[in-house]
């Protein structure tokens, strides 16, 4: 739900459709490493598609079906992408 993550990644992407090539390219990659055995993978994305989750999306942002390809292919963690998915780690050491 973080448009802010969104626009970080895009930013560290290149631009919107170097996001959507590189999120293309992480799916393929995660389809060939077997990720998606048991389920459909999400469809390729375009430019126009980044465009919307912006601008035009009536959901949270990013679909959730492209939260993880998007931390694999530009590095932001799905926690910073989607909070009301994923919860942050924080790392706790417990003290005997």
């Amino acid at each position: 739900m973080s448009r802010y993550a969104l626009e970080t990644a895009i930013l560290k992407a290149g631009g919107q459709t170097q996001l959507a090539r590189k999120i293309n390219l992480a799916i393929d990659l995660m389809i060939k490493n077997g990720c998606y055995k048991d389920e459909r993978p999400p469809l390729k994305v375009k430019q126009n598609n980044i465009w919307k989750w912006l601008n035009d999306y009536k959901g949270p942002i990013p679909p959730a079906e492209y939260v993880v390809p998007i931390e694999f292919a530009v590095g932001i963690p799905r926690e910073k992408l989607r909070k009301d998915l994923y919860l942050t780690i924080i790392d706790t050491k417990i003290k005997y």
